[in-house]
């Protein structure tokens, strides 16, 4: 037979046999008077080729379903092609199936024979008995992926070992051997290094792929840099007399002098390091400048994550002290005012939070934070009796206030 057994795909309704048999299905007026109840005529009068095309792909599938449950190979035994007409229900298809070449009668046997079946289709009694479980089709598939992944890292090994033999170290140490002993450990090196797999990365493609050198240590100064609000604090609390426009200068002055500078010169790690010294060369008002040795600043700059602006949150760490803006206002506000905050209170806080390194908060919530400490303390001292007077000061003898920590330099 000319062609090959069909089975259902997606473009079964364009094969041209297909629309060779609604052609001829379409001409009969025995399929008419079926398909529409007794009418006279043919059904290419009433329906299009396109309808009689769906009507052929229906049929087909119904013929071939019954042959994979009813026959083995594909053959009809003690059938003719009106049993496949009878199959369907449209007169005239097994006809049409014969003359498209996908059916073959035999009168002798009284066979009808479905070319090719057997290649593209199993019966139902073969696959019900060779059908596999769903979890041994997972097992073979899991070993499969395995023996996979297995060969291909023995194929790596082999060629990584093979790049590490082949290049044996000179030792110089050692006598120069004959030249027909060198040839023959060549021989020998060269024939038992596996050449390298497939997959594996050439020479050129590994070094295109190597990391870069790191970036130079540091960064330069933003070219729309501004003090922050917290290098401002700091300085103040340096120089409580200096006042923030003529700090600002200085940090005006700051920013020139570094962006004065080219290359590696404009880099630095550390920017608030910097700014410490910069401010303490200057000249103070009146004065000689303060010159501090490299690095005598860092004694009092804040840890690496504290804040450079209020709303940022950080750790407590040993440098805090409360701000000289917002400080003053959180004492109002938790009516502590004529309380003095001693320099034991200020330790013990910061020891109680810096063993507390996954709290974070920001300038204002630590001030907030203290004032509560101290407002437990004068409750304390007041149910025990220890206050002086109606001030609420928890010691009568002369304390340091927070503006005196803040200006001594000794702190």
């Amino acid at each position: 037979m000319a062609g090959a057994w069909i089975k259902m795909r997606s473009s079964l309704l364009s094969d041209p046999k297909v629309n060779g048999i609604a052609r001829i299905l379409e001409q009969s007026p025995a399929v008419c008077r079926v398909m529409s109840h007794g009418r006279d005529g043919v059904m290419r009068d009433v329906v299009t080729r396109n309808v009689m095309r769906h009507v052929t792909v229906a049929s087909l599938v119904t013929l071939w379903s019954d042959a994979s449950n009813n026959t083995r190979d594909g053959v009809y035994r003690n059938y003719d092609l009106s049993d496949i007409d009878d199959l369907v229900g449209i007169p005239g298809f097994g006809l049409a199936l014969e003359a498209v070449g996908w059916a073959e009668f035999d009168a002798a046997e009284c066979t009808v024979t479905l070319p090719n079946f057997a290649e593209y289709n199993v019966c139902s009694q073969i696959r019900g008995a060779s059908a596999k479980s769903g979890a041994q089709r997972q097992r073979e598939y899991r070993e499969r992926k395995k023996a996979e992944r297995l060969r291909n890292e023995s194929d790596v090994t082999r060629y990584v070992t093979g790049d590490v033999t082949s290049d044996p170290r000179v030792d110089k140490s050692r006598k120069e051997p004959s030249p027909d002993g060198e040839g023959e450990r060549a021989r020998n090196a060269h024939a038992k290094t596996p050449p390298p797999p497939a997959n594996a990365p050439s020479p050129d493609t590994v070094a295109a792929s190597s990391p870069e050198p790191p970036p130079p240590a540091g960064t330069a100064l933003p070219a729309d840099w501004a003090l922050p609000d917290a290098w401002l604090e700091w300085a103040e609390a340096e120089r409580p007399g200096l006042g923030a426009s003529k700090i600002r200068l200085t940090a005006e002055k700051f920013a020139e002098h570094w962006h004065a500078r080219q290359g590696a010169a404009a880099l630095c790690a550390d920017w608030f390091v910097a700014w410490q010294e910069f401010f303490h060369q200057q000249r103070p008002p009146g004065g000689k400048a303060r010159v501090l040795p490299i690095g005598a600043a860092r004694g009092k700059r804040p840890p690496a994550g504290a804040a450079t602006s209020p709303e940022q949150r950080f750790a407590m760490h040993d440098a805090w002290v409360p701000s000289p803006r917002g400080w003053p206002a959180t004492v109002t506000r938790n009516a502590l005012s004529g309380v003095t905050l001693t320099n034991d209170q200020l330790l013990e806080f910061r020891s109680y939070w810096i063993n507390r390194p996954d709290t974070a908060r920001s300038q204002g919530q630590w001030e907030h934070e203290l004032a509560k400490s101290m407002k437990r303390d004068l409750r304390k001292a007041q149910a025990s009796g220890g206050t002086d007077g109606p001030s609420g000061r928890v010691d009568a003898k002369r304390v340091p206030s927070v503006a005196d920590i803040l200006t001594d330099d000794n702190w």
